[in-house]
């Protein structure tokens, strides 16, 4: 059996350099490949903020479809803030059963209290997901010892993979030292989520440090995907909208056509953009585009949210309308359902 941190390669032959770019994280017997994108599924809420469980279902069967490496929810990018504890269970749960085995799914267990992050993390494991993820929670002012122990008592919660995700609106991202560390502490550790400018140089120090053990994947939807992936990213975690067009672009640069990858980024970039603007944009224009693809049917946000000036929706829309030209340019449906 593998040890407990190997990185296994998809394909036979493959350097040492090269394994946390297309890597499986072997666990007791479990195996988690992440080799391109990781979708974040919203949650959707018909007109009277309830969850609407189809709608789930259906952004399950689109990601398989889509060939992407894994699904992720309930995250903040599935307004997860705003989800009771059953609600976040009732929608991991109707992901495992809608997944049959399919696709991984990977859990987001976070809390602001570890306890509680533990306990949702056994009680996702129970249900039948593939791997745990944590957010370390920036809205304390806490140390790298801190964050260590925080993440290692989630992690040791499960037997599970974890990743790890950090947005630091406050400074720079978790770097070396923190994986390091907290790799000696978890040996489920094996994929970090970082959400910063110019993460490049971090990446590679990463990689060649833990010798592949830990991948790294971009979060803010891809927007830095062309610069990253010839970085040594092991793949990026967007919104489900843009998943299929970001996993053919991640395809391309990484057999190294770069032109055509270009080509295609260029028509998805505005609309990563105008969602970078703010987390309630992003729910809004994410929404909007899985409407639009008919994959959800009901655009509703749960309250409180931003309402966009009539400026800003008409923009949204031109950015979402460039994209779906895009996926027809790229030979994809702009319907995966239909």
């Amino acid at each position: 059996m593998s040890s407990p941190r190997t990185l296994l390669s998809r394909g036979q032959g493959l350097q040492a350099s090269h394994v946390a770019l297309a890597g499986h994280l072997c666990l007791e017997g479990r195996m988690l490949p992440i080799d391109g994108m990781v979708p974040v599924l919203i949650t959707p809420f018909g007109g009277d903020e309830a969850v609407r469980v189809e709608d789930t279902e259906r952004q399950v069967e689109v990601a398989v479809r889509s060939g992407v490496s894994a699904i992720c929810l309930p995250a903040y990018g599935g307004e997860s803030h705003k989800l009771a504890e059953a609600e976040r269970m009732d929608l991991i749960r109707t992901a495992v059963n809608s997944a049959r085995g399919r696709i991984p799914v990977i859990a987001h267990c976070s809390h602001a209290s570890v306890r509680l992050a533990g306990e949702l993390a056994r009680r996702s494991a129970d249900l039948g997901v593939e791997a745990i993820a944590v957010a370390l929670p920036r809205s304390l002012s806490l140390t790298e010892d801190d964050h260590i122990r925080y993440c290692a008592r989630a992690g040791k919660a499960t037997n599970l993979p974890l990743l790890v995700l950090d947005y630091n609106p406050g400074g720079p991202t978790v770097g070396l030292s923190f994986v390091r560390r907290l790799l000696a502490e978890c040996p489920t550790f094996g994929f970090l989520v970082i959400e910063e400018p110019l993460m490049a140089a971090k990446v590679g120090a990463i990689r060649d440090a833990t010798g592949g053990q830990v991948g790294v994947l971009e979060g803010w939807g891809g927007t830095h995907l062309m610069e990253l992936a010839a970085a040594g990213i092991c793949g990026v975690m967007p919104g489900l909208g843009t998943a299929d067009l970001m996993e053919r672009i991640w395809r391309l640069r990484r057999a190294g056509s770069v032109t055509e990858a270009y080509s295609l980024f260029t028509g998805v970039l505005p609309l990563l953009l105008f969602c970078q603007q703010n987390p309630e944009i992003r729910h809004y224009a994410e929404r909007r585009l899985l409407l639009r693809r008919g994959v959800i049917t009901s655009e509703t946000i749960r309250e409180p949210t931003v309402a966009l000036d009539r400026h800003s929706q008409a923009y949204g829309d031109e950015v979402i309308a460039l994209f779906l030209r895009t996926l027809e340019r790229a030979g994809l449906p702009r319907r995966p359902l239909e």
